[in-house]
């Protein structure tokens, strides 16, 4: 029980992850349930191991003002799973980050439902601008692609990079029943050349946009997989349309969705 606040002065030398970190966990079957964690200077919780799993964060209340010391190397995100199989983090509150739930690089069967992710809005960086980041990243390249991880039943309030972006080297990653206002875009699936996700399932969410104002975005899919029973909600035309995909996509069944 209780708060971390104001880890110390952020990561160290060569990329130190253990440091400025809320929770650093580097054991498997740990679970954190109704901790919280105030403006550390890198990560709130991190789990960067290949070798840990079965890990849970649930109930927790992450905030911060988003003030990565070394913003061009690591801006601060609320929770890193990189490597780390079947875990789960549910029921969270995520609010002022950089980013908010990220799993990358070899990252597998991590669940991710029932969060809150509200003002995560990027690091602050020269002059007072913000940088985009995505809510939730799922990222994962060759040698280590990320296999199966779900995303589910989160609300999303504010980002102004995507809600959830799925990047290069996926296997049947899953976003179904989310709710996302405020964000640049809902989603964006994309990679280079073959290194693109397949098998993404995106289904039976509900997407509001910001109506028909400058700089109101699309929905990006360059992979392969399913839209399916989705509601879009005051996405703007102007530009390339509510959902585009590009001439390097690898195919997508878009089905059964409602545009108002």
């Amino acid at each position: 029980k209780g708060c971390v606040v104001g880890a110390h002065d952020g990561i160290g030398e060569n990329g130190d992850f253990s440091q400025g970190v809320g929770f650093y966990i580097d054991a498997s079957n740990v679970t954190l349930d109704d901790v919280c964690v105030r403006n550390t200077r890198s990560f709130g919780i991190a789990i960067n191991n290949d070798s840990v799993n079965h890990v849970t964060i649930k109930n927790c209340d992450l905030s911060n003002v988003a003030t990565a010391p070394t913003p061009q190397l690591y801006a601060s995100m609320a929770i890193q799973i990189m490597g780390a199989d079947d875990n789960t983090v549910h029921g969270c509150l995520i609010s002022g980050w950089s980013g908010g739930i990220h799993t990358w690089y070899d990252a597998d069967r991590n669940n991710v439902h029932d969060n809150r992710g509200v003002n995560n809005y990027g690091w602050i960086g020269g002059g007072g601008q913000y940088t985009p980041r995505s809510f939730v990243e799922d990222y994962g390249v060759d040698g280590a692609e990320n296999d199966d991880n779900h995303f589910y039943n989160n609300y999303v309030d504010g980002t102004n990079g995507s809600a959830f972006e799925l990047a290069d080297i996926l296997n049947n990653p899953h976003v179904i029943g989310n709710t996302v206002r405020n964000a640049f875009n809902a989603f964006v699936v994309q990679g280079s050349d073959d290194n693109k996700a397949r098998g993404v399932l995106i289904a039976d969410n509900t997407f509001y946009g910001h109506g028909c104002v400058v700089g109101d975005a699309t929905n990006w899919f360059s992979g392969s997989g399913v839209i399916r029973g989705n509601t879009f909600n005051a996405w703007c035309q102007n530009n390339i349309g509510t959902i585009y995909v590009p001439t390097d996509g690898l195919g997508v069944d878009i089905t059964g969705n409602t545009f108002n």
